[in-house]
């Protein structure tokens, strides 16, 4: 394994849907995810761990978790693979708190993209990030340049994380990232705003239901901002020129 960037390899390297094990993931699930994440911007244990096991309905969901040398999880990287519009979102990065700023995050970062933008008919690898004009402290401004150091781009366009649960909340004013894209992906500087469209819509009828598609405001407000040819991209560290409007109803 070797260790880019000065990430420190884990003891070992799980992969969470080929060797799916519902205990090692219900550990990961407390001890790494939980600590990690807002309750909205977190699917449940159970929804999680189906897609993982490939038992769940809709996109396939890969994940690797790092094992420490006594076997238990320090951290892991689930994403979610949209086969028609070939996006690979990243929806989860996360490190167990005792083993944070040692490099095992960046080094889970690269695995993952060596492995699975090679994934065939990939053409665009995503992730969702906090904007720091709209979350109070340091930890947003982090991530954004964790995201920046592992060589992601902005797309500029406002976005919002679809409700993950029928009783969770949409997760307004993030970011939209793009770590790879492939040449099919690209144009004009930007990326296809027809991939990104397709992909928008497929990720909302999965958490929230053709419905949202067809009636809800905010949803239609949020896909018209895809509806060009081109989505411009700029620099991460220039995500105050991403507009950020409100959308005309919280959802």
């Amino acid at each position: 394994m070797s260790s880019p960037r000065g990430g420190r390899p884990p003891a070992r390297l799980v992969d969470l849907h080929r060797d799916f094990d519902r205990g090692f993931f219900g550990r990961l699930y407390a001890t790494v995810l939980v600590p990690s994440f807002p309750p909205d911007e977190l699917e449940s244990e159970a929804v999680l761990g189906q897609a993982l096991a490939g038992a769940g309905e809709g996109p396939e969901t890969m994940g690797l978790a790092a094992v420490d040398a006594v076997g238990e999880p320090a951290g892991t990287i689930i994403s979610t693979w949209y086969r028609e519009p070939g996006v690979l979102l990243l929806g989860y990065l996360a490190v167990r708190a005792d083993d944070r700023g040692q490099g095992l995050g960046s080094w889970l970062m690269h695995e993952a993209l060596d492995r699975w933008s090679s994934v065939p008919g990939c053409a665009l690898v995503l992730g969702e990030v906090e904007d720091p004009r709209h979350f109070a402290g340091p930890a947003a401004e982090r991530r954004v340049e964790f995201h920046a150091r592992a060589g992601a781009e902005v797309l500029a366009a406002p976005y919002f994380q679809p409700r993950l649960r029928p009783e969770a909340q949409r997760v307004h004013h993030l970011l939209l990232t793009v770590f790879w894209s492939a040449p099919q992906a690209r144009r004009n500087g930007g990326i296809d705003g027809g991939r990104l469209r397709h992909f928008l819509a497929q990720y909302v009828a999965v958490t929230e239901g053709t419905a949202a598609l067809e009636s809800d405001p905010a949803i239609g407000w949020l896909l018209g901002f895809y509806g060009t040819d081109v989505v411009p991209l700029v620099p991460l560290a220039r995500f105050g020129d991403v507009p950020h409007p409100e959308p005309p109803t919280a959802g």
